[in-house]
């Protein structure tokens, strides 16, 4: 049972409305890629999936009395997991389909007070699939989109700052005005109401300052959460031809995303904010004292002029960074990853050589980002100090001159202060700043890549049928490689089929699964599943009509029962035991006291090989698929548990055509037809006794 098959109301919902816009796209391919409870969408996942098939779905608050002021058709959210599709409103009447029932009925809307949870989705057409409203991709980029999405949060922060910096004009005022006016008149009355004055406004300042901070910090987090979803889908959806050249390359992506989030959050985006209202500062000292406006002036440009002067070597060096520090997590990663190789080789030395060396050369590289922001910050400080002495000597002149008053100049030295506070900070900004370029790149590498997932209108959506492949002079390179992998290679298989594909190492054999799997896509040539070009296929629709058996036989870490029902949602426990029996890995399970939910560990390291090719195996069979693709199943099994195997799978009906990638002869006993690869050609393709007694003639070189 696939997710499409369970009872998943929203989706269903959905690819109702879709059908009625002529788009009849499977469960599988909206689902494709997406976070799902249980196998079923959330209202979380629900706008992504209608991306996909060219809608744009909005998650409002809609009561019962506003419903007929709103586009339809609405999908409206009910109790127990069920939703409805409201079509039609007439004088207080409405129409709807109930998910996942399919029921359809007229009735006044006051029927569903009590089931309406008071939440729907609305939802519009988009210009592209994929892609919000009226924003095409070249248009605008991701990132400030997602700001853009949110510019009601960010305005209101921007009121909050404007009101927060007039509030900062409040203690110089109170100052200057006690100063010059309560002191010499003694004038206690005015000094109390002046204090609960700024009393008043310091209530109001905090309050401003801690609304501001939540709707920073709440803008923040939602457009980080959605660009994160992004680099994660891409990441996931990238055809694996795509795919950066190492595990380093591709985590540099996430840890330079994580410069693009730390610059979005609350105090960067304060900072940047105050520093447009230093013009406000400014305006003030100059109404209030006059000339002594110059000094902090001049110093706030010399602090601009630094920073500038500063900014391309910061970016070098935070570029040079961000490259050492992806390489430095790839060899972690890989050297995590094989422990026992590395002891069993002797190459512990050579492993701690190359992180020392990796390590020390960050290290001078971030010594050089510390020391160009700690020039900024040193100069930063002299500034503020220059500055506070400056207007404090020209104030003393100017007063002496009867130009200005001693309140003046105690105001002017703190509103000078607090102007030069936001350029002190400029450091910290172009050092985040920076960074966030090296993000963008990041994400704009991410958004440049093909997603075989994305646009899901495109690809024709429906099941594998009859399990039949043909190859028309087909071709295919790896990325890096100069050899073709495959090299015009022809050849048919019928549905229901016994197929074995044999020959040396490095033939071609296990390229030719990842292509019938769609993993890669042919260079030259057609590949061709129930008659249909593959590329015109969606990528989940083929694989979840194809139970494949990789080589390797990876495992996640979780339970077995995990493992054998990874990625596909609610799958019933008889079908589960069902796949675990037929792939003989109850022999070893029912013996265990935690059975299925026996603990694999990371990677599957606490089973061993062999555990771990019969869970994969159990994995490949639980859908009971058209087409099973099976590479080297029995390489890791010992003689008895082979041949439990090998009957288990000759009891495969004849409705499920079966391609057995082998070295072993023994495994050819489950196939008719045998085809030869060398060199990624086809040698030889006949009846399985015809080809054996061909390669004993030519004594086996070939196979």
């Amino acid at each position: 049972m696939s997710q499409a098959e369970t009872a998943d109301a929203l989706l269903d919902a959905l690819q109702w409305v879709l059908s009625k816009e002529g788009k009849a796209l499977s469960g599988n391919a909206l689902l494709a890629g997406l976070p799902l409870e249980e196998g079923c969408l959330t209202t979380d996942s629900f706008p992504r999936a209608a991306s996909r098939g060219g809608l744009e779905a909005h998650l409002r608050n809609l009561p019962l009395a506003e419903l007929a002021r709103q586009p339809l058709p609405l999908v409206l959210l009910l109790d127990s997991k069920e939703c409805l599709v409201l079509t039609d409103i007439h004088q207080g009447q409405g129409t709807w389909i109930s998910f996942p029932k399919r029921e359809t009925q007229t009735a006044p809307l006051g029927e569903l007070e009590g089931r309406y949870m008071g939440y729907g989705f609305t939802l519009f057409a988009l210009v592209e699939p994929g892609q919000t409203q009226s924003h095409k991709p070249q248009e605008q980029h991701l990132f400030w989109r997602s700001l853009w999405q949110r510019r009601g949060l960010y305005s209101d922060a921007l009121v909050a700052s404007l009101l927060i910096n007039f509030f900062a004009l409040v203690v110089p005022l109170f100052i200057m005005n006690v100063y010059d006016r309560v002191v010499p008149n003694l004038a206690f009355d005015s000094l109390w109401v002046l204090a609960a004055g700024a009393l008043i406004a310091f209530v109001f300042d905090t309050t401003l300052r801690l609304v501001r901070t939540r709707l920073l910090d709440l803008a923040g987090r939602q457009a980080e959460q959605q660009l994160s979803q992004v680099l994660m889908e891409r990441c996931l959806g990238t055809p694996l031809v795509k795919r950066a050249g190492s595990l380093g390359m591709a985590m540099r992506r996430f840890q330079d995303f994580d410069y693009l989030r730390d610059f979005i959050s609350s105090s960067t985006i304060a900072l940047a904010v105050d520093l447009p209202f230093a013009l406000l500062f400014l305006l003030v000292v100059w109404v209030i004292s006059g000339a002594l406006v110059a000094v902090p002036l001049v110093a706030a440009l010399v602090l601009i002029l630094g920073a500038f002067a500063l900014a391309r070597s910061l970016h070098k060096a935070v570029s040079l960074n961000a490259q050492l520090g992806g390489i430095r997590q790839g060899q972690l990663a890989e050297m995590l990853a094989m422990p026992e190789y590395i002891k069993a080789c002797g190459a512990e030395h050579r492993c701690q050589q190359s992180w020392e060396q990796l390590v020390a050369a960050q290290s001078q590289v971030q010594n050089r980002m510390r020391d160009l922001q700690q020039r900024l910050a040193t100069l930063a400080s002299l500034m503020v100090q220059l500055t506070m002495v400056g207007v404090v000597v020209m104030g003393v002149l100017n007063l002496a001159e009867g130009g200005s008053s001693l309140g003046a100049i105690v105001a002017a030295v703190m509103l000078s202060s607090r102007t030069i506070g936001p350029f002190a900070q400029l450091a910290n900004l172009i050092g985040r700043y920076q960074q966030a370029k090296v993000g963008m790149k990041a994400l704009d590498e991410a958004l440049a890549e093909t997603d075989e997932f994305g646009d899901a209108t495109e690809r024709l959506h429906r099941p594998l049928a009859r399990g039949s492949f043909q190859l028309d002079s087909l071709s295919f390179t790896y990325p890096g490689s100069d050899l073709p992998a495959l090299d015009n290679l022809s050849l048919s298989i019928r549905p229901g089929e016994r197929v074995g594909i044999i020959g040396r190492t490095g033939c071609g054999k296990t390229t030719l699964a990842r292509l019938l799997l769609g993993l890669y896509q042919p260079d030259k040539g057609h590949l061709l599943v129930d008659g249909v070009d593959i590329r015109q296929r969606h990528p989940m629709d083929l694989r979840r009509g194809i139970g494949y058996l990789a080589q390797d036989a990876r495992l996640v870490a979780g339970t077995i029962r995990d493992n054998i029902v990874f990625g596909l949602g609610h799958v019933p426990d008889s079908q589960v035991l069902d796949a675990a029996e037929r792939a003989g890995l109850s022999a070893f399970t029912n013996v265990d006291q935690s059975g299925l939910s026996r603990r694999v560990g990371e990677g599957g390291l606490m089973l061993s090989l062999g555990q771990r090719h019969l869970v994969a195996l159990a994995r490949a069979l639980v859908l009971k698929p058209k087409v099973l693709l099976l590479d080297e199943p029995t390489a890791s099994l010992d003689p008895a548990t082979e041949q439990k195997v090998l009957r288990q799978l000759g009891q495969l009906g004849r409705d499920c055509t079966l391609l057995l990638v082998t070295h072993k002869h023994s495994m050819l006993e489950l196939v008719d037809r045998l085809i030869v690869l060398e060199n990624g050609h086809l040698v030889v393709d006949g009846p399985k006794d015809q080809v054996l007694s061909w390669l004993k003639e030519q004594g086996g070189r070939h196979a």
